[in-house]
């Protein structure tokens, strides 16, 4: 089956639907492929999102192993592969003509301000800052240059005269003082108070991480009473699955611009979401329903909390879901 033509405004997402299209067709899942074309699930993962765009070879290999004929696909991978690479095209071009890139500031007035050798420098007025025991002379500007003899005159002699002087050294002192007031004030602040004498202190004897317990580090989920894993992929979606230390159970807790915390899949690249119709992932963005708090709890499991349904993330016989916090070991994970 011939592939579509390619979308304009988004060639390699019109590339990515084709591959997957093509993958669904041949009935060959995610995990064989990785075997078959040797390339990492989170990588097929990105190709098919069209978040990445494959090299030509990888579009070759993965249409001959899954039956195709890769000329079919290969004015789509140009399309994606020339929209990649307009701004850095463009760049280059404008750099050979000798034109400013565009959003870059040209630099000629800054370069017109550089003196140049053997020119005479115009007189800037500078302020004169008065130093204490130093007469101040009635002109109340200086001109900035260096004086016949080689000694620095104007702004330079009054930064040579304040190195040496007194007032360097109060300055030096000051600045000291400074620095070591920060680092006491650090060191000497007091600790939270306990659990019991502070107010917002989470209840049931476990404390609330939310967006702190945020780590660029990839972790699993395994729940206390099934011992299954959260598990995320293109072909079969959210769900708990048998631990296998794949990538699909990979998980990045990280912290949004807006202080809320999601919950990122390594392999598809997007964010656990709590949808009218059940869990899900979809895109990474802004949704409340994508916000989550994780709280550490006194066994060392931990509670995965939605933040606009207060229901918790719960594991059975019958599958995930989010059902009303109750603490049981269905709502935990290691």
């Amino acid at each position: 089956m011939a592939a579509v033509r390619p979308d304009d405004q988004e060639p390699a997402r019109a590339l990515g639907r084709a591959l997957r299209d093509l993958q669904r067709r041949s009935g060959h899942t995610l995990r064989a492929l990785e075997t078959s074309v040797r390339i990492s699930d989170s990588s097929l993962s990105r190709y098919f999102l069209g978040v990445t765009v494959p090299p030509w070879e990888t579009v070759r290999d993965l249409c001959e192993a899954l039956d195709a004929d890769p000329s079919e696909y290969r004015h789509l991978w140009l399309a994606a592969e020339r929209s990649q690479r307009k701004p850095v095209r463009r760049q280059k071009d404008a750099e050979v003509r000798g034109e400013p890139v565009q959003g870059e500031p040209e630099q000629a007035e800054s370069v017109r301000d550089v003196p140049v050798p053997g020119e005479s420098v115009p007189d800037v007025p500078v302020p004169d800052v008065p130093v204490p025991g130093e007469s101040v002379p009635d002109e109340s500007v200086r001109s900035v240059g260096t004086a016949e003899a080689g000694v620095p005159t104007g702004p330079a002699r009054r930064w040579l005269s304040l190195r040496r002087g007194p007032t360097g050294w109060a300055l030096a002192g000051a600045v000291i003082g400074l620095v070591i007031g920060a680092v006491s004030t650090v060191l000497l602040r007091p600790g939270p108070p306990a659990g019991g004498d502070d107010p917002s202190a989470a209840p049931s004897g476990h404390s609330a991480h939310g967006a702190s317990a945020a780590s660029p580090a990839p972790r699993i989920f395994v729940s206390r009473a099934t011992g299954a894993c959260l598990d995320d992929s293109l072909d079969m979606g959210t769900r708990s699955f048998a631990c296998n230390g794949m990538s699909y159970q990979r998980w990045t807790v990280r912290t949004t611009p807006d202080g809320g915390t999601q919950l990122r899949n390594h392999a598809t690249g997007e964010c656990l979401d709590h949808l009218p119709g059940g869990l899900s992932t979809t895109p990474c963005g802004p949704a409340a329903s994508q916000r989550w708090t994780v709280s550490a709890r006194d066994d060392v499991a931990v509670e995965i909390r939605s933040t606009t349904a207060r229901r918790c993330l719960a594991d059975s016989a019958g599958g995930l879901r989010v059902s009303p916090c109750d603490g049981t070991a269905h709502q935990k994970w290691a």
